[in-house]
């Protein structure tokens, strides 16, 4: 074989590496001598000859601890000048990466639940000399560095940041700051989990989880227009788990996994790839079929539809219950864009008789919205009774989104504002740079931010709560599923509403609720529609749209 042949094999990486500076040393203890030399900027990346006295010298017992500035996607690149290297003598480090300060400052395996599972993020590194050494591959913020033998000369410390180059097609932007802090943030954090596959979260679980996938996929389709982490990740689950079995083994997954193809297609208005979905979404229709009786209810043991809803059993079914009625009439959408009437029929047929049969959701926010959603509620007595009562309170980051849609179709909007800003607004008030998996108010009471050192005994927002299988330290706080505010504010507070496949018919009315002024673009395969709205002093709201010619907009 030729040896540049090698450059056509394989399989190619679709992301960019960077290599980030840390912002600020946080912590040190121990022999360390000139630790600041490790935050410049300017510093290449490389070991050389020549060092005149420009590093940082760890000795045995010496510890820094470091701040990227904001949740990252990669690991540590490490550029060492001088150290002991030598069998009888070699130096090693220890390397811990952290979603928080607290994170970085406990060992795994220890109180607190900080783990090494998914991607490993404790670990001991051997020190070579006058070389450069790229370590880790997970989602942090902080690097803790100890020096356990001999000594280290460091000239620079880089996170070695892999992310997706990709342009941010869709924007917002109001008179209400922390209102843009949610739109950034939550984008940012499905960014992040934009891999070479869409994953749940950064640190944990790095897996295509389908459920979390409807979130995302809403939020990057508004704001990215198509990327192609979104088919890969549904073709990969099409291609893991069996049509006559639930994806990820939990089924209100397979509902999602249907309705994000419809939501997908309504954007994009790619037909060929819709259509190549066909064999198997037939099959597993002919397997849900057999989950709906006659009475309207459903034939499903597991009716999982997010972790805090879990303990609420009445919930959880009517949650399930909704999100099935949903995936019906996505699948009936689908069946239609085939021409095939028969199967669009039995979709429909399938949706009413679920809908002659409306659990009751109790006070569950989240089911409640969803059933609303899915047609069996009316969306402004489901708002009054149930989502705008102790609106902060048992909401979850994943089906908050659901939330605010509700609220948004009840008119809402005033109402969905002061909920994002007080809710997802007060993680970026503790530290945030991304969207936690979970999320809780109580939390916050006489909690530290996550980017200071927490006294023994204080609130340690990220180390003394979570819950389920997101218990402590293995909470991530980078998590895709709580990026629904940008989806949300795209679709309900800059107004755009897709009403025909591939954006080819939109309706734009911009709702500022509580708001004064806005402005924002939204991405089509066409091009982006530029909106600007603002309250006048009568206080009716003026309007400025301007859209590809391909795009027929209504208002």
């Amino acid at each position: 074989m030729k040896m540049n042949s090698i450059f056509t094999e394989g399989t190619p990486d679709a992301r960019s590496k960077r290599y980030i500076a840390p912002k600020r040393l946080v912590w040190q203890s121990g022999p360390v001598d000139s630790p600041e030399k490790i935050i410049e900027s300017e510093k290449p990346v490389q070991a050389t000859l020549n060092p005149m006295n420009n590093f940082c010298t760890m000795k045995e017992g010496g510890s820094i601890l470091v701040d990227f500035g904001c949740e990252l996607h990669g690991g540590l690149a490490l550029v060492i000048q001088g150290g002991s290297c030598e069998v009888e003598k070699a130096g090693s480090l220890h390397i811990r990466f952290g979603e928080s300060v607290m994170e970085c400052m406990t060992p795994v395996f220890t109180e607190k639940n900080p783990t090494n599972d998914h991607a490993i993020r404790d670990f001991d590194l051997m020190v070579p000399t006058m070389g450069t050494i790229e370590v880790g591959y997970t989602g942090f913020r902080f690097v803790r560095i100890d020096c356990l033998k001999g000594y280290a000369q460091l000239s620079a410390i880089r996170a070695t940041f892999t992310y997706q180059d990709v342009e941010y097609k869709g924007s917002f932007e109001s008179d209400d700051e922390m209102l843009n802090k949610i739109w950034e943030t939550a984008v940012y954090t499905v960014h992040l989990n934009m891999q070479n596959f869409l994953w749940d979260g950064i640190k944990r679980d790095r897996l295509v989880w389908i459920g979390d996938m409807h979130p995302e996929t809403s939020t990057i389709q508004k704001v990215f227009g198509y990327n192609e982490c979104v088919p890969k990740s549904l073709d990969f689950t099409r291609e893991c788990f069996e049509p006559n079995k639930w994806i990820n083994n939990i089924p209100s997954y397979s509902m999602w996994w249907i309705k994000i193809h419809w939501d997908w297609y309504m954007q994009n208005g790619d037909y060929e790839y819709l259509y190549e979905q066909k064999d198997y979404l037939y099959k597993m229709l002919e397997f849900i079929f057999t989950k709906i009786k006659d009475d309207g209810t459903i034939d499903i043991d597991r009716t999982f539809i997010d972790w805090p809803t879990e303990p609420d059993p009445k919930g959880s079914r009517a949650g399930m219950h909704a999100i099935l009625t949903m995936a019906m009439d996505a699948a009936a959408n689908i069946a239609g864009e085939y021409k095939d009437e028969a199967m669009r029929e039995r979709c429909l047929g399938y949706a009413k008789i679920l809908k002659t049969h409306v659990p009751e959701p109790g006070d569950c926010k989240q089911a409640a919205a969803l059933l609303a959603l899915a047609g069996c509620l009316d969306y402004d007595k489901v708002n009054k009774e149930v989502l705008s009562v102790d609106p902060l309170h048992k909401l979850s980051t994943f089906l908050g989104y659901y939330i605010l849609k509700a609220r948004g179709e009840a008119g809402d909007v005033t109402g969905t504002i002061e909920l994002m800003d007080k809710f997802w607004g007060k993680m970026i008030e503790l530290g945030a740079t991304t969207f936690f998996e979970d999320f809780n108010l109580e939390w916050a009471e006489n909690a530290y931010r996550i980017d200071e050192l927490v006294p023994e005994g204080a609130n340690d927002i990220h180390g003394d709560h979570g819950a389920f299988c997101y218990k402590g330290f293995r909470h991530s706080l980078c998590h895709g599923w709580a990026s629904g505010p940008a989806a949300y504010i795209q679709e309900y507070i800059l107004g755009v509403k897709v009403l025909e496949p591939g954006c080819k018919k939109v309706k734009i009315t911009p709702n500022l609720g509580s708001l004064n002024h806005i402005k924002g673009t939204y991405p089509t395969p066409y091009g982006n529609i530029s909106i600007e709205a603002t309250k006048n002093a009568n206080g009716e709201t003026e309007v400025k749209v301007s859209a590809p010619p391909a795009v027929t907009v209504v208002r």
